[in-house]
């Protein structure tokens, strides 16, 4: 309930959305089945010591909900909530996080995998992913004027 409707209309003018996602998941449920993940979990990068919070939100879900967090294609042990926590990050928290959602209905949903980094303290860039991405592009451009000579 309550989220049926919404957003009909957006985006109009793109194509109307053919193709997008049809098939998927219609007609397994008994007219219901329309359930969606409206909220992505978010990673990035974190200095050690820090917390860590990743969670999914849903929407038009069929009854009761159960959640499985995997990091590294591994499920985490006792990571079965709406919410991941790490209290306090360490090096080894580094790695690549994705929740699966089972509905009711058996229909799987799966997040987009996040990337969670941890550096040490103090390690942290300061420039962030765009003054690494820039200092990598330097070091790629240095070393293709050097070849030309």
């Amino acid at each position: 309930g309550g989220g049926e409707g919404e957003g009909e209309g957006e985006g109009e003018g793109e194509g109307e959305g053919e193709g997008e996602g049809e098939g998927e998941g219609e007609g397994e449920g008994e007219g219901e089945g329309e359930g969606e993940i409206v909220e992505q979990p978010v990673g990035g990068w974190f200095e050690v010591g820090e917390r860590l919070e990743l969670r999914v939100g849903l929407s038009g879900m069929v009854g009761e909900v159960s959640y499985q967090w995997v990091k590294d294609g591994s499920e985490i042990v006792g990571a079965t909530g709406a919410v991941f926590e790490v209290a306090s990050l360490s090096v080894s928290d580094a790695g690549w996080y994705q929740c699966f959602v089972a509905d009711e209905a058996k229909t799987l949903y799966a997040t987009a995998p996040v990337y969670v980094q941890v550096f040490a303290v103090g390690a942290l860039p300061v420039a962030g992913a765009a003054g690494v991405c820039l200092a990598a592009m330097c070091v790629v451009l240095a070393g293709a004027f050097r070849r030309r000579r």
